[in-house]
Parts: C-alpha cells; sequence; structure tokens
C-alpha cells in the first residue's frame, strides 16, 4: 500500500506547528491534543504573550504558569500585560517580574505604582515599555512642580519602544517627559497620549531637535483643529494618530505588533518613510 501521509523532517514540522500556534494562538489548546511532541513544542507559546486580568480564560493561564516550574517562566514568557487586577495589584506584578526574568516587553497601566519595582525592571532587558512613568518619579498630582525622569536607570537601558500613559496635556507632566525623551539611551519609539487636548508641536519637535536617534513620535488623538492650526510640522518624524487610542483597541494593537502584525509602529514608520520620500505629507497617519 502507498503511504500518502508525508514524513517531515523533524525541524521542519516543529517550524510549522509553532508559526501556526505563533500566529494563531487560538490553535495552540488544539494543536496540543495533535500528538505528544506537537504538545512539548507549541504549550510554551500559550505564554509567550501572557496577560493577567481578571478574566477567567486570564487567570486561567496564570494558575497554569504557577504550577510550572521557576524556570519555565524565565524561559518562555516574553511578554506581559497586567491590569485590571483590583486585589493587591502592585504585589501581582512583583511576583509575575520575579518569575518572568526573561522579559522583553512589559504592559502596565497608570493603576500600578512601579517606583518599588525598578530593582526588578533593572535586572530585565526590556525592550518595550508601556508605563506611566510620572508613578514614579512625580511626587504630586499632574499639576505640580515638575520632576526629574532617571533616563539613566538600569530599568530603560535596553528600551527601544515606549508607550506613555503619562497625561501630557499637563505642562508640568510635559516638561519632564519632552526633557527625558533624548536621554533614553536606547530608545528609537515612542508614543504620547492627548486625548483630544491641545497639541504643543513646538515642544514636540523641540525634543524631536535633540533626539536624532529617534525614528518617530507618535501623539495620540490630539485636538484636530488645534493640529490644523499649526500647520505642517517641520520633523517629519512627528505623527498624529486618531483612533486606536479606545482601551480595547490600544491592548490589541499592543498584541498585534508582538504577533508579527501591523501596528501604530509600523504603520508610522511607513508614513515616516513616506513623507521623506514626498509620497505623504502632513501630520496625521491615514486611516487603514
Amino acid at each position: 500500500m502507498v503511504e500518502l501521509i508525508p514524513h517531515l523532517p523533524e525541524d521542519l514540522e516543529r517550524a510549522i506547528f509553532e508559526h501556526t500556534a505563533i500566529t494563531d494562538p487560538g490553535t495552540v489548546l488544539p494543536l496540543m491534543l495533535v500528538a505528544r511532541r506537537v504538545h512539548v513544542w507549541v504549550e510554551p507559546l500559550l505564554f509567550r504573550i501572557l496577560r493577567v486580568t481578571e478574566r477567567r480564560r486570564h487567570q486561567a493561564a496564570l494558575r497554569a504558569l504557577k504550577r510550572k516550574p521557576s524556570a519555565f517562566a524565565a524561559q518562555h514568557v516574553g511578554h506581559l500585560l497586567v491590569d485590571g487586577i483590583s486585589d493587591n495589584p502592585s504585589e501581582v506584578l512583583t511576583e509575575l517580574l520575579k518569575r518572568c526574568t526573561g522579559l522583553h516587553g512589559l504592559g502596565t497601566t497608570y493603576r500600578y505604582h512601579v517606583a518599588a519595582l525598578l530593582p526588578l525592571l533593572a535586572d530585565l532587558r526590556l525592550r518595550r515599555l508601556t508605563a506611566d512613568l510620572g508613578e514614579i518619579w512625580r511626587t504630586g498630582h499632574a499639576t505640580d512642580t515638575p520632576t526629574p525622569i532617571d533616563t539613566a536607570h538600569l530599568a530603560f537601558a535596553h528600551v527601544t519602544h515606549l508607550n506613555l500613559h503619562d497625561q501630557v496635556k499637563f505642562a508640568a507632566v510635559r516638561a519632564p517627559v519632552c526633557a527625558a525623551l533624548p536621554r533614553f539611551p536606547a530608545l528609537t519609539h515612542v508614543r504620547l497620549q492627548l486625548s483630544g487636548s491641545p497639541a504643543p508641536i513646538t515642544e514636540f519637535e523641540a525634543a524631536l531637535h535633540r533626539a536624532p536617534h529617534l525614528h518617530v513620535l507618535v501623539l495620540g488623538e490630539p485636538d484636530a483643529a488645534d493640529v490644523a492650526a499649526l500647520g505642517p510640522a517641520a520633523d517629519v518624524r512627528l505623527v498624529c494618530v486618531s483612533g486606536g487610542c479606545e482601551y480595547a483597541m490600544f491592548w490589541k494593537d499592543w498584541e498585534d505588533g508582538l504577533r508579527g502584525r501591523l501596528d501604530v509602529w509600523e504603520r508610522a514608520e511607513r508614513f515616516v518613510e513616506g513623507k521623506r520620500e514626498g509620497r505623504f505629507s502632513g501630520l496625521w497617519l491615514p486611516n487603514q
């Protein structure tokens, strides 16, 4: 009898299953049932991007991770998003950072006071960070005297992509952020949220002028009329985005980029390149 099922080399077979699991996470659990060897290959991919909230499926993943040997989390959790934890959120994050020592990316919200976590972050090699820096260095409310941001801290030594929740619509918040952007040693991509507030374009352009290493500075949802009144920006690296800043869409975009799908960073890069080549103009990123 002629055997119709092809026998692929194991490394090619593994690459196919892993690619499927990475690009379509919903296939991981069914793939784990195919064969023991496939289970071993793809189960770690369940934890490659770990999202911890109070939703049932996220809590199930967290419980499964805690049952694994400590080396498993260190080896396989590459990106972590922690949000929506009502009980002791900073303690939850602290425990996860102690386990997930191989992290490349971390996402949190303003609810997480990360000052106490800086020593843990310093031991990582984070390349992507979403946080509120003001929660680390601001000593009072958003309208208080500006507090400098320590960009030399080891926690930021390798960060290339920085999403900030800081309320830069306030001058006292905006000033230290703009002053810090040129000083981050590895930074190439920055995203700030304006959420309908006036856009002090000249201040952001001044920060870009001092930061030739930055590839792009994305402003999320600035006031459209205010941007229109200012006219075109001199620095092509400045990009304004409308939409996509809502909570669910923001984190979907965060995950899309990690899974190799088109995200705001890649769209902004293409836009900047197009402006340099004369194919695009203006500040607003075209809709997809």
